[in-house]
C-alpha cells in the first residue's frame, strides 16, 4: 500500500494498481506574514514559479521555493498550475521539513505545500483565483489546486491491506484524518 497525492492515472491503472481514496487535501500557496499579496490567479502563480515573473508589485525579488521532486504536492502543482512548463531553476527546492520556516524568514518568499501542513501562525496562505482552501472549497472543487489523497495497492486490496483500508474509512479512520489537517472523505 503507498499513498498518492491524486487519484490514479490511467498507467497506474493500467499496471494493476487499484486505488481507494481516502481524504482531500490542497496545495496551499504560502507566503511571509508580512507579504501585501492576498490573492494570485492561476496565471500569476504560474508566472512566480515559472521565473517569468521576478518581483513583487512593490519591486522587491520574488523569493520562490520549489519541492523535492518526490513530492505529491509538486506533482500536483505540476499538473495544476504549471502544466508542461518547467519550474525555474532560481526556485530552490526545500524540504518539507524546513519549508514553513524559511517561508516565515524571508519577506518576499512564496512556496506551496499541502494545506495539511500550512501553519498560518507562522505563514499567510494566499486564496487563488480568490478562492481560500478550505475543506469546503476543496469538496465543492472551487479551490483549483485540490488533491484527492488516495491508497494504492497492486491489484484490488486483500487481507491486511483491506483491512487497513477499511480502518482508513471507519469513523475512526476518518477522525484520524481530520486530526492530521486532511479533510475525510466520507
Amino acid at each position: 500500500t503507498r499513498r498518492s497525492s491524486d487519484l490514479l492515472n490511467d498507467a497506474e491503472k493500467t499496471a494493476g494498481l487499484a486505488g481507494k481514496a481516502y481524504a482531500l487535501d490542497g496545495v496551499a500557496v504560502i507566503v511571509h506574514k508580512d507579504n501585501p499579496t492576498a490573492n494570485v490567479s492561476l496565471a500569476e502563480l504560474k508566472d512566480l514559479f515559472t521565473g517569468k515573473t521576478t518581483a513583487w508589485s512593490d519591486g522587491k525579488p520574488v523569493v520562490p521555493f520549489n519541492r523535492n521532486t518526490d513530492s505529491g504536492a509538486r506533482s500536483v502543482f505540476q499538473e495544476k498550475v504549471l502544466g508542461k512548463d518547467a519550474f525555474s531553476p532560481t526556485a530552490a527546492i526545500k524540504h518539507d521539513g524546513v519549508l514553513i520556516s524559511s517561508v516565515s524568514k524571508i519577506p518576499t518568499a512564496v512556496a506551496y505545500t499541502s494545506l495539511s501542513e500550512a501553519d498560518e501562525t507562522q505563514i499567510k496562505v494566499l486564496t487563488v483565483n480568490n478562492v481560500k482552501p478550505t475543506a469546503a472549497t476543496l469538496k465543492d472543487k472551487t479551490y483549483p489546486i485540490g488533491t484527492t489523497a488516495t491508497l494504492a495497492t497492486k491489484g484490488e486490496a486483500a487481507g491486511e491491506e483491506k483491512a487497513f483500508i477499511d480502518f482508513v474509512l471507519s469513523a475512526k479512520g476518518q477522525a484520524m484524518v481530520a486530526k492530521e489537517g486532511l479533510v475525510p472523505i466520507q
